[in-house]
């Protein structure tokens, strides 16, 4: 049962132009931003700084998305698992999402793929389980730039992985179909509607 209810949409007015830049990317709109519209400058600072980090920029969006659901996998947020697995789908990456747990061994994955992936399992976790050698690792693949935008990224959900959690947001149906068609043993968990 979610712990913070999200506010209404429709009372929302001055935040439409966030919520429709939102739906337009993911198709819907994360119950997640209509409970942080409790504190307006809070989702207007937030959308802000997501939409600067999950642009494809000098990383691609495949890579940003692995990294993302990697993270979520570590921190165990079953949301945010949810909203990587549908993200990855419409990027194509059913296959290197139901590979993820095994990136080490699986052929699927390239070498900077693994490095990365390696990375944000490791900043998931508690404790932090990074070594100097995982970013020596990155440095064989990436540059200080690239390197950066990808740990902006393990950054951005490992708020939202606490943020979701905690609040135990309710997720969207939409989501909730992505991750049970792409994510073995996945259970929607705190997350639920409901009844």
């Amino acid at each position: 049962m979610v712990r913070i209810e999200p506010k209404d949409r429709s009372k929302l007015t001055e935040l439409e132009p966030i919520f429709n830049q939102t739906q337009m990317l993911l198709g819907f709109l994360p119950n997640s931003m209509l409970t942080m519209a409790h504190k307006p400058e809070l989702l207007k600072s937030f959308a802000a700084m997501a939409m600067t980090i999950l642009k494809p920029d000098k990383v691609s969006m495949q890579l940003k998305t692995l990294v993302a659901n990697a993270v979520s996998n570590a921190a165990s947020c079953r949301y945010c698992q949810a909203h990587t697995a549908h993200k990855a789908h419409s990027l194509g990456l059913d296959k290197k999402l139901e590979a993820i747990f095994d990136y080490k061994s699986s052929l699927i994955f390239d070498d900077s793929e693994r490095a990365a992936i390696k990375l944000a399992f490791g900043a998931g976790s508690l404790p932090n389980s990074v070594t100097d050698e995982d970013f020596e690792d990155m440095k064989k693949y990436f540059d200080t730039e690239q390197i950066v935008e990808i740990m902006a990224v393990i950054s951005l959900y490992g708020f939202l992985n606490r943020w979701n959690d905690s609040i135990a947001t309710t997720l969207e149906e939409v989501a909730e179909e992505s991750a049970k068609n792409m994510l073995s043993d996945w259970e929607i968990g705190k997350h639920k509607r409901d009844v």
